[in-house]
């Protein structure tokens, strides 16, 4: 029965899955969201990242989307996710066992932004933003300006 999975299994599974074009938007004054931009830059090599307050949002996003300081905002191969949509969407991207949190998308998304309103109005409560780290020169090339 071994051998006969051992046959089954194609190796094309363990490739490095081809990745997509992703860029995030968040709030540039926020604690939590700069602590989790630096979690991303981490565990993906491939995403870009901008502030909601700058040129590139200005271009790319609609007024509406401008000032929900709120919420982060993905845009992945041109389309637009917001609030548990565009954090799902990014976990997808991520290296390691956090693709697996895309399975959270069965929950319904009302239930999902409920409590991701709750804690983005809470968030600058949580984690002062007292310090930035230091980037690399890698990791600034992924920061547009």
């Amino acid at each position: 029965m071994i051998l006969f999975h051992l046959f089954l299994f194609n190796p094309d599974w363990l490739k490095k899955k081809n990745f997509s074009t992703v860029i995030v938007f968040y709030d540039g004054s926020c604690g939590i969201c700069n602590r989790f931009i630096q979690f991303i830059l981490k565990h993906s090599t491939h995403t870009q990242f901008a502030p909601l307050e700058g040129s590139i949002a200005r271009r790319m996003l609609t007024k509406k989307q401008q000032k929900n300081k709120d919420s982060i905002i993905v845009i992945k191969d041109g389309i637009t996710y917001d609030k548990s949509n565009a954090i799902l969407e990014l976990m997808h991207e991520l290296d390691g066992i956090y693709p697996l949190l895309y399975s959270l998308k069965v929950l319904p998304k009302y239930f999902r932004n409920f409590f991701y309103e709750i804690f983005a109005k809470y968030r600058h409560h949580i984690r002062k933003q007292s310090t930035c780290s230091l980037l690399t020169t890698d990791e600034q090339k992924r920061f547009l300006q």
